[in-house]
């Protein structure tokens, strides 16, 4: 019988409890999380150029916004209301925007 000092991974898997498998996945799934994109001062200053100009003209961007798992897209109108930064969609509804997201600004 091969033992857990032999490498064998499965044996060692079959002495944890169920509820310290639930944990080593929460932890594995923790650590796969994507991390944000450092972005740097000319890519910033470059963002900031494209929303200025669109919501001064009312041009449709398309912004991607950083997600732990996936990247999410979202396309409309710029706004500043209440000084936040708001999209306005097709179908007039306004979604806010986390700027602190904002990985991409680019005209559609």
């Amino acid at each position: 019988m091969t033992s857990i000092r032999d490498g064998n991974i499965f044996e060692a898997m079959r002495i944890l409890l169920p509820e310290h498998r639930a944990t080593v996945e929460r932890y594995r799934e923790r650590r796969s999380r994507r991390r944000p994109p450092d972005l740097s001062e000319d890519e910033l200053s470059e963002m900031q150029y494209v929303l200025a100009e669109a919501v001064e003209e009312r041009k449709v961007v398309r912004l991607t916004l950083f997600g732990p798992i996936q990247d999410e897209v979202l396309e409309g109108v710029p706004e500043l209301l209440g000084g936040r930064l708001w999209l306005s969609r097709t179908g007039g509804k306004r979604v806010p925007i986390d700027c602190r997201r904002l990985v991409r600004v680019e005209f559609d």
